[in-house]
């Protein structure tokens, strides 16, 4: 049984197909609340568990299931939208057995589910069959033997005769019980049996058993003095399978069940245990944080199993590119680290990862695709950088994220300024948080103008951060962070709802102009983004036909189905859709055909050239014919002289936008620019520049 829990109905719906497709009997719940009491209750076998839902959210509802009897084993697959390593790993600090990113295909939730399945009866059977042992060991004497002092004649029953390896009917010797016990536990054992003569008490104790033809085996020997008989009795029991459930339960909460690496708990472990040794002879050591360059889109384009397959090739490589002494976890997803042991210089940790870059340019074979990847390396010295291993580690991981920064395929040690850019990027962070709690954010417009009556017709809406002390911070800073943080679902969020309220305004005050917004990656692809726009136009009041929303072809190539479903559903409720930067993509062509696109936006990278260059101009009238072609409208960006005006004219061009005709302002600036006859508009628009 499959528990899915989930606050979005529809969300609910499409997991159900797909999990009793692959077999599952499904219950549902609509919060995280619901999702524990049906754990406690039913005890599903596997739970499917969104992040974001009222009240109880998933983290909270994963760490609670854990703290009952019934969740303390089931598998917890957490669903999120949030792809930062922070939620990852708070997902698995509340207990969860893996996550998986929204939107889930269909057909990957089943066969996740199915490998998570069997994960679990796994693990549960293991459980079982180590309860079943520990309680015969309570109840069931395998094998009994009776030792006389003074004699030292040994009894044995016919079980503990079979044990040692003789036949049932043999008679076994003191000596040769002895001898059935490994060489390194022998005088254990002999000192142990002889104490307990001695000073008649009982003993247990376990040793290895060296047979005949046979893997060695453990026992348990365990054993009292009668002092009435004077005897010495005792019971010896087979325990190997147990020593093997023991040994395999121990590999599986220490190594990556994918490619058979330490996990980042044994990872820790030996980075302590090297950073001990270091300590004590003076030698360095290496942390090397490092990742695939393009795994997601090894995962989008080809799927995940062949992404899994990626992943082990991957660990192959990196396991013949060290030495035995160095250590390789898998910390998660693409995410690889290294410990290099035994440093004398920083040269060494160069030495490796120029080998790494060097051996991961050669292209990978897997499952008939050639998939060529780099990779980005982090690097930290002990005792340069740190002495702790979550010092190293983060430090590590502060380079991984500067290499990632200047374009990867790269490594780099980490340098103390790169801690000056993280306290940076964590301050604007708290920046962007704080802003939304008191309204630091601030819409700017920027006119629209029709081409041929020069009049202004809509206005793009552009968000601004406004910091008390910092002064107004641009997009262009803070929107990577926010889209790495999640934190771009209630920043685009709030402008949606406030653009739509302030064009709102304008048509009440006699402008019913349309505004344009860009929409995030994230944003397309959460399909609540379609109830959040519904709900906005009818906040505001805002007519459909007055919101356009612009997407740009990076953002449908994450998943084209999803995407196009959204924009369908957007589509229906009335709005329109500009693609933007168009012609900067690689497949633009395929969308336009995919796509319910109203309108294309010249990137301003061709706009910039015109009169300048005959390519640029040559490629604008294209992209203006292939939309007219296609009934789209037109509109250019990054018009900043006259000339580039009198060409997109002459070229049929519908509309156009830049500093030409104003700069992006606030809304109060731009009403003011509204207020003037409608002849004048776009020059007192263009005088607040």
């Amino acid at each position: 049984m499959v528990l899915v829990a989930d606050d979005d109905v529809f969300q609910r719906m499409v997991a159900r197909i797909s999990l009793v497709e692959a077999g599952f009997d499904v219950v549902e719940a609509a919060d995280g609340a619901e999702a524990v009491a049906v754990v406690e209750r039913d005890r599903p076998d596997l739970v499917v568990l969104d992040v974001l839902m009222p009240g109880m959210d998933g983290f909270q509802a994963c760490a609670a299931m854990r703290a009952t009897t019934s969740g303390a084993m089931v598998q917890i697959l957490i669903a999120t939208a949030q792809e930062d390593t922070r939620a990852i790993e708070q997902a698995f600090d509340a207990g969860a057995t893996d996550f998986i990113a929204k939107p889930i295909p269909g057909r990957l939730l089943g066969y996740r589910a199915r490998y998570l399945y069997r994960s679990g009866r796994n693990l549960a059977d293991l459980e079982t069959h180590r309860a079943r042992l520990t309680r015969a060991e309570e109840i069931a004497r395998l094998g009994s033997w009776e030792l006389d002092p003074e004699t030292r004649t040994l009894r044995c029953s016919s079980q503990a005769t079979r044990l040692l390896g003789h036949g049932e009917n043999d008679t076994v010797t003191w000596q040769q019980l002895l001898d059935r016990i490994h060489v390194e536990d022998r005088d254990r054992v002999a000192w142990t049996l002889e104490s307990a003569i001695r000073d008649r008490h009982d003993f247990e104790l376990e040793a290895r058993l060296v047979l005949p033809s046979e893997p060695d085996r453990v026992a348990v020997l365990r054993g009292e003095f009668d002092g009435a008989r004077q005897r010495l009795l005792g019971v010896i029991q087979d325990i190997t399978e147990r020593h093997q459930i023991e040994a395999r339960i121990h590999h599986l909460a220490h190594h990556d069940p994918l490619t058979n690496l330490p996990n980042r708990t044994l990872f820790r472990d030996r980075l302590e245990n090297a950073l001990a040794r270091a300590q004590r002879d003076g030698s360095r050591v290496a942390v090397m944080i490092l990742d695939a360059d393009k795994f997601k889109d090894i995962n989008d384009t080809l799927g995940h199993g062949v992404g899994d397959q990626f992943l082990q090739t991957m660990a192959q490589r990196l396991q013949e590119s060290v030495r035995g002494s160095d250590t390789i976890a898998r910390l998660g997803g693409d995410e690889f680290a290294i410990i290099q042991v035994g440093l004398n210089q920083p040269e060494n940790s160069e030495v490796l990862s120029n080998r790494l870059l060097k051996v991961f340019r050669t292209p990978f074979s897997v499952a008939g695709h050639e998939i060529r990847s780099g990779v980005s390396i982090g690097v930290a010295l002990y005792p340069d950088h740190g002495s702790i291993p979550d010092e190293l580690l983060a430090r590590a991981d502060v380079a991984l994220y500067r290499v990632k920064g200047e374009g990867r395929g790269q490594f780099r040690h980490f340098d103390p300024s790169m801690d000056d850019d993280l306290r940076a990027r964590r301050e604007l962070e708290a920046d962007m948080r704080r802003g939304l709690d008191e309204g630091w954010f601030e819409l700017h417009y920027q006119p629209q103008v029709d081409v041929a009556s020069r009049r202004v017709v809509g206005a793009e809406a552009l968000i601004r951060l406004r910091h008390p002390d910092k002064g107004l911070i641009a997009p262009n800073h803070f929107i990577p962070l926010a889209e790495e943080t999640g934190l771009i679902q209630p920043i685009g969020e709030w402008v949606l709802r406030t653009a739509c309220r302030d064009a709102a305004a304008w048509a009440r005050a006699g402008h019913a102009l349309r505004i344009s917004l860009n929409l995030s990656a994230n944003q397309i692809h959460d399909r609540r983004v379609v109830e959040l726009v519904r709900a906005s136009l009818a906040e505001s009041g805002l007519a459909p036909n007055r919101l356009e929303l612009e997407i740009t072809e990076s953002v449908l190539m994450r998943d084209p189905a999803m995407a196009r479903q959204v924009l369908e559903q957007l589509r229906r409720l009335g709005v329109s859709l500009a693609m933007d930067d168009f012609g900067t993509g690689y497949s633009s062509l395929s969308y336009l055909q995919l796509f319910p696109f109203d309108r294309l936006k010249i990137d301003r990278s061709f706009v910039h050239q015109l009169g300048s260059s005959d390519h640029s101009a040559s490629i604008v009238r294209a992209i203006v014919a292939l939309g007219k072609s296609l009934g789209m409208a037109i509109t250019a960006e990054g018009v900043e002289h006259a000339h580039q005006v009198d060409i997109l004219e002459r070229e049929r061009c519908d509309e156009i936008q830049g500093f030409y005709f104003g700069r992006p302002v606030p809304d109060a600036e731009f009403r003011g620019g509204l207020a003037v006859p409608v002849a004048a508009a776009t020059e007192m628009i263009a005088a607040l520049a």
